[in-house]
């Protein structure tokens, strides 16, 4: 590859980079990462306006990392692939273990001291099999029709304080999962299910990593 090339090339490259380096844009691919979402769900989701979302996107698109299709009026936005979406997961594990900020963060936010493991995803999948562990998608009920680990069940972060009774009558561990390792949600859910005496452990990953460790999930018939 001579010089020229190699300076094209690079000039590609720099357009990811340059897409990657806004917070609400980095927030945006988290979302639609779940699932395709039009620009008004996004917007919602994110608390921005339509406008400055539709901005963002149109950067995102340019980058190549989304792609978007029309259903009926709608536009739908989502991931340009599993590429991109292993591409984000690599930068932001990159970026705990490398980087002072990023590290101190994730150490005082997003680990709990009983994660699961690893090495007990296979017996985790007998326990929610045999229905000796609930497991439960913290996430918005569109994310988990989407696509979700086979056996949860949906209990929204908001739905907690309404079901927590119902859940501890059930007399098993909870494990919780949302969007992934750095999702905040997944660790308010731990705390509001403890508070309430329920044993409760978090799934430190998302659908998509579980997905591809070679276990089950569901996806829905459009998928």
């Amino acid at each position: 590859m001579d010089l020229l090339q190699q300076d094209t090339l690079t000039k590609e490259l720099a357009k990811i980079g340059k897409a990657l380096s806004n917070p609400l844009r980095w927030t945006i691919l988290s979302l639609i990462a779940q699932c395709e979402k039009p620009v008004q769900r996004i917007a919602e989701q994110a608390g921005h306006p339509v406008a400055n979302i539709s901005i963002q996107l149109r950067i995102l698109l340019e980058a190549g990392l989304v792609v978007s299709r029309k259903e009926g009026r709608q536009v739908l936005y989502f991931l340009a692939s599993d590429q991109v979406r292993a591409m984000l997961l690599s930068v932001q594990e990159t970026a705990s273990r490398v980087h002072p900020g990023a590290r101190m963060v994730v150490q005082e936010k997003f680990v709990d001291e009983n994660d699961i493991l690893d090495e007990e995803y296979e017996d985790l999948v007998e326990q929610i099999n045999s229905g000796r562990v609930l497991l439960v998608d913290l996430r918005p009920a569109d994310d988990y029709e989407f696509e979700h680990i086979t056996g949860a069940e949906n209990i929204g972060l908001h739905e907690i304080e309404s079901k927590a009774a119902e859940i501890k009558a059930r007399n098993v561990p909870v494990v919780v999962y949302c969007r992934g390792p750095f999702c905040i949600t997944s660790i308010n859910g731990i705390k509001l299910l403890r508070e309430h005496g329920i044993r409760t452990r978090r799934l430190p990953i998302s659908v998509y990593e579980w997905r591809q460790r070679g276990f089950s999930v569901t996806r829905a018939a459009r998928v």
